[in-house]
């Protein structure tokens, strides 16, 4: 019986099942869709569907995403401000205008560059206290090193530093006179001490000129205490000593006479891009790319300066092409190799931006335009010439061949000195006589040096010689740029005569 129950159930559940799957509703059968095919193989479908000549839609997948030009080095724009059209002149080149042009050198470099010149130091010095996020600030200055100098004491808070050097003057700071020679100092140590002793010369505390003069007579003997600035008027009773920006200087004046220039002192004078000491540290890459952005703008202006002339007068209150190229052919470019140098990366030569900081300050100070010692140590900052020789080798060239002294210069040349360099009478400081040579044949780098050193009232031939040596050892002066003289000056234990220029 209990295999019947079985049996029947069974029965049941079979015929349950078929009627189960006779009435269900059915879905239709879809077939697997194929796999998504690779970015390689989709760009090369493209490429073959595209019609001839076209560009493709992509390239293969392992290929780099396309360029999205240089790395932003800053993040805002970098502001310069520059101390007239012709020290502005490399940076708008290279920027292809004051704001960046399509092909910038600095928009290349990673840079946002906008430049504007100035015409007074002291909207120099304002430019820098805004800083560089300020639209009418500067992040960056070009000035002469004289002038950032007399400057210093009212921008010391912002610690500024030189950190480029982008030329030198060349012949447009003259000191003049009615006379023919510099004024002769005193016999006695003591020059100026006594208020008659001093002597009176046309010019404005701070300015290029001025130094130029002022460096002159210290160097002739007449220390810069014991000269008398007399402000520029061109009254009848001005003094005969003048010293002028040679592009400014009124015409008809009786000081006929140029005594010097500093196309005579042509390393004296350099003009140098400054910073704050923060932005430096901060963003030593970005002043790095700045710099040799600016060399390849010198490159251009070399090239053609008068098409450069004319492309930097279209800018909004730039001079004429004229006035322009005049301001240019008193600017000697400063290379690479001549930033290396100055901040004594290579070579020995006694010229450097250290030691033309400490003398400025030194010769302000005692015309009282500064009232404060010099900084310890001096505001130069070398690590971004540093990085760009590191970068940029090949640009670091060597230093010019040494310029063959003339035939007809010799000890007993009979032109008269330009500037006579003494040591009185009394014991003989050859040290410090060996700097001041070392110094000259630097700042005058064209000019010979009559060297001599005394013994009594005769000159000391061995003394002279040791001395000449010494200079040429230590300081890779040319042989020949030192002669000894034949004859010495009275009261004197050394001295040192620059002659004129060839």
């Amino acid at each position: 019986m209990r295999v019947k129950i079985v049996f029947g159930l069974l029965v049941v559940l079979l015929a349950g099942l078929g009627f189960m799957l006779v009435t269900r509703e059915r879905t239709p059968h879809q077939t697997p869709l194929a796999p998504i095919a690779s970015a390689s193989a989709a760009a090369a479908a493209d490429s073959a569907a595209a019609p001839s000549g076209s560009a493709s839609s992509s390239s293969s997948g392992s290929a780099a995403p396309p360029d999205a030009g240089p790395v932003k080095l800053m993040d805002r724009p970098l502001r310069v401000v520059a101390l007239g059209w012709d020290l502005a002149a490399p940076a708008v080149l290279a920027n292809g205008g004051t704001d960046p042009g399509t092909s910038s050198d600095f928009t290349a470099a990673g840079l946002d560059v906008r430049i504007h010149a100035v015409d007074a130091m002291s909207a120099v010095e304002s430019a820098l206290a805004r800083g560089g996020a300020d639209k009418d600030g500067a992040d960056i200055a070009v000035v002469p090193l004289c002038e950032l100098v007399a400057s210093y004491e009212r921008l010391r808070a912002l610690a500024p530093e030189a950190f480029f050097v982008v030329g030198w003057s060349r012949g447009r700071e003259a000191l003049v006179s009615t006379q023919a020679a510099l004024p002769a100092p005193a016999d006695r140590p003591a020059l100026g001490a006594d208020a008659k002793g001093a002597v009176s010369m046309v010019g404005t505390g701070g300015d290029s000129a001025t130094f130029l003069g002022l460096y002159a007579l210290d160097a002739n003997g007449t220390p810069p205490g014991a000269v008398r600035l007399v402000t520029p008027g061109g009254k009848p009773d001005d003094p005969p000593l003048a010293a002028i920006d040679r592009d400014a200087a009124p015409e008809g004046s009786a000081r006929h006479s140029i005594l010097l220039t500093t196309a005579d002192a042509s390393r004296l004078i350099p003009f140098v891009a400054v910073a704050q000491h923060g932005l430096l540290d901060k963003n030593g890459k970005a002043l790095a790319a700045w710099a040799r952005a600016w060399l390849e703008g010198a490159r251009k202006l070399n090239e053609d300066p008068a098409a450069a002339a004319r492309q930097i007068a279209g800018a909004t209150g730039a001079p004429e092409p004229i006035a322009l190229l005049k301001r240019l052919g008193e600017i000697t470019p400063a290379s690479l190799g001549d930033n290396v140098r100055v901040v004594g990366l290579s070579g020995r030569g006694a010229l450097s931006l250290e030691t033309l900081f400490q003398k400025t300050w030194q010769i302000w100070r005692g015309a009282g335009v500064l009232a404060t010692p010099a900084p310890e140590p001096a505001p130069i900052h070398g690590a971004v010439i540093a990085a760009l020789a590191r970068a940029n080798p090949a640009l670091v060239a060597p230093a010019a061949p040494p310029r063959a002294p003339s035939k007809a210069t010799s000890s007993a040349d009979p032109r008269s000195a330009v500037i006579t360099y003494r040591q009185l009478d009394g014991k003989l400081d050859e040290p410090a006589l060996l700097d001041a040579a070392g110094l000259f044949a630097d700042v005058f780098e064209r000019s010979t040096l009559r060297v001599a050193v005394m013994k009594g009232s005769a000159v000391d031939a061995a003394a002279t010689k040791k001395l000449i040596d010494g200079v040429e050892q230590r300081f890779d002066v040319t042989p020949g740029r030192l002669v000894a003289a034949k004859k010495g000056r009275p009261s004197v234990a050394g001295s040192i005569e620059i002659l004129p220029a060839p």
